[in-house]
């Protein structure tokens, strides 16, 4: 076994001096700034310092067995290393043998300085990454966790952010002073094992256990916005099927559409009493539902069908528009529920034997759900049948909704929490959903891959919905929110907002392989994707 470390010139391989001869394995040999000395890291817990250019060398037990890792600070005085029994440790060059100790709940696979000398950050197989006071040596903040072990951390090069990687197969990047996300995740198919920053920051480069390596545009991996402005609250937002256009409903009983393209104002719905309710037959014409149903024309902004009050069955009342438009959903206060088709007035179906308290459309349209007492039922719009089997939800559920084929429900209960079920056998998802206060509304990504969610906590929270776990930090708005709706390709989300602004969130444009980055690189502003 080789118990010796060599330094040899890059231009012709010849040894720079003799070698270092060592009692123990070497595991790791590193470089100072100046090029002059190296830290050997040994396996019997021993650190060897050695100047190559005197061959002067010093040999100090540390501590345990098994260093693998380690750094050099910036002034190149101390060292920060990580060992296998749970510690990183940081060792002040002349005396080794006095030092501070980080504790981790696993093996540590690395530790590095902060440019500034102030910090030292610290991953390790208990799944966490760790910022530490290096005069203190107490933590910055509370332990940023994955969910799975963090075989790789960095400082961006402005010290400003962490990116880190888990082989729960994701990268990701927070906040350096805070350890808050400070971007959405950066997803591999397996295992993500490296991580490293571009010299501006702007980029970055990740490897993964599926074989590939991706370099990712960290700014055009944030979410962007653009705001609406009107005069009062904003009670609903929906985009339109091909989500160039959105329509947004205040408490000033008027309706507004907007182009996404541009920003601009392209109709206003005029209404007699407030309309909360609306469905898109086509990205051309939009239902809304107040005292009566209007279809408008959004090129003339014209009404083009009406149907007023005297079109309801007695005693029924607007309940909820299927998201096309085609069919309103009626209530009774003690008598069942019942579909009726927009256009011919004619009744689709009528819903069971007794009242309901809530109706929930899947985006698709071809799916209702009815809430009675706690238990939720689902019938097909089409055939009005019911689907077989019910879901006992949460007690104290203020709202549901249907994400776009219908087979998960999404619970908003008074306890300011989401709880996701699944339709075709009522088991629930993972854990709730957590806002700090109620919870207004939630929408689906038309993929299923996102979950949104808005409320009086002023924040847009979105969610991954395979884990539950945020995928982005909280967006948060001036004031309390009352709805949000997802674009038809998910990567936009609208919220309404208490203080009359509509808010158009539009997320990360993904990522980049390395062919791709190669095919682009040379065209500057270009994203990968």
């Amino acid at each position: 076994m080789a118990r010796s470390v060599e330094v040899r010139r890059v231009a012709d391989g010849e040894l720079r001096t003799e070698p270092l001869l060592l009692k123990d394995r070497p595991n790791a040999a590193l470089f100072a700034a100046d090029g002059k000395r190296v830290a050997v890291l040994c396996e019997n817990g021993t650190v060897a310092l050695w100047n190559t250019e005197t061959g002067e060398k010093n040999v100090s037990s540390v501590g345990p067995w098994g260093y693998r890792h380690g750094h050099w600070s910036p002034d190149q005085t101390s060292l920060a290393i990580g060992d296998r029994f749970f510690n990183a440790r940081l060792l002040d060059v002349s005396q080794p043998a006095t030092n501070i100790v980080l504790a981790h709940e696993d093996m540590v696979l690395g530790a590095v300085w902060s440019a500034d000398q102030h910090s030292v950050l610290t991953w390790s197989y208990d799944n966490t990454v760790r910022v530490w006071d290096a005069t203190t040596a107490r933590p910055v903040f509370a332990p940023i966790r994955h969910r799975g072990p963090v075989v790789a951390a960095a400082w961006s090069p402005d010290g400003k952010s962490i990116a880190s990687a888990s082989r729960d197969g994701t990268a990701r990047i927070w906040g350096a002073q805070t350890g808050e996300p400070a971007g959405p995740w950066f997803r591999h198919g397996d295992e993500v094992l490296h991580v490293s920053w571009s010299s501006d920051g702007e980029r970055l480069l990740t490897t993964s256990a599926d074989g590939s390596a991706r370099l990712w545009r960290v700014s055009s991996n944030r979410l962007s916005r653009w705001v609406l402005q009107t005069e009062h609250p904003i009670q609903r937002v929906s985009f339109s099927p091909d989500g160039k256009q959105i329509a947004a409903f205040n408490l000033g009983n008027d309706a507004f559409v907007w182009s996404t393209a541009t920003g601009e104002r392209v109709a206003t719905l005029s209404h007699k009493s407030r309309a909360v309710l609306c469905g898109w037959p086509d990205s051309q014409h939009l239902v809304t539902a107040g005292a009566g149903l209007r279809t408008w024309d959004l090129v003339t902004s014209q009404i083009i069908f009406t149907q007023g009050m005297a079109g309801r069955l007695p005693g029924y009342n607007f309940e909820n528009l299927s998201p096309d438009g085609r069919l309103v959903a009626e209530s009774h206060p003690t008598l069942p529920p019942v579909l009726r088709e927009v256009e011919t007035e004619k009744l689709r179906a009528t819903l069971g034997t007794s009242r309901v308290s809530q109706f929930a459309f899947s985006l698709d349209s071809r799916v209702v759900a009815t809430v009675r007492g706690r238990e939720v039922e689902l019938w097909d719009t089409v055939t009005g049948a019911k689907r077989a089997g019910a879901i006992t939800i949460e007690p104290r559920t203020i709202y549901i909704r249907l994400n776009a084929d219908g087979t998960r429900l999404a619970c908003v209960t008074a306890n300011n929490s989401v709880f996701i079920f699944e339709t075709q056998n009522g088991r629930r998802i993972g854990e709730p959903l957590m806002h700090t206060a109620a919870v207004r509304s939630v929408a689906f990504s038309p993929d299923d891959r996102l979950i949104a969610t808005v409320g009086h906590d002023k924040a847009l929270r979105l969610w991954d919905a395979s884990s539950g776990e945020p995928a982005a930090p909280p967006l948060l708005h001036p004031s309390w929110l009352m709805d949000v709706s997802a674009r038809a390709d998910g990567m936009a989300f609208a919220t309404g907002e208490n203080g009359g602004r509509v808010h158009v969130w539009e997320l990360p444009a993904g990522e980049g392989t390395a062919e791709q980055m190669e095919a682009t690189a040379r065209r500057i502003g270009a994203d990968l994707r």
